[in-house]
């Protein structure tokens, strides 16, 4: 990955501050581009699945009528780590982080 230093600077209130320059306004675009983009690299981790409409469109369906479909499965994953973690007693000192909704 090719190490270019930032032309901007992130404000304690989350507003980008440019970095002064001749060619400022052509480069807002890229720069932002480039602010969300290591925004989304440092704070998000991404799983793709793919799943077979013939043998599961049921699924599919219900998938599809989720109004926070990652939320959905964090809490399905949640639910499950708990089940497992009471049934394997090595398992108890991991902390498991339980959401209220």
């Amino acid at each position: 990955m090719k190490n270019t230093k930032r032309q901007y600077t992130i404000n304690d209130d989350g507003t980008i501050q440019l970095a002064s320059g001749p060619r400022m306004k052509e480069s807002t675009y890229k720069l932002i581009r480039q602010y969300q983009s290591e925004y989304v690299r440092e704070r998000y981790r991404q799983f793709n699945i793919k799943i077979q409409r013939t043998r599961h469109q049921d699924v599919i369906d219900f998938m599809e009528t989720q109004d926070n479909l990652c939320e959905y499965i964090v809490q399905l994953i949640r639910k499950d780590m708990l089940r497992q973690y009471s049934e394997n007693p090595e398992l108890k000192n991991i902390k498991i982080k339980i959401s209220a909704t």
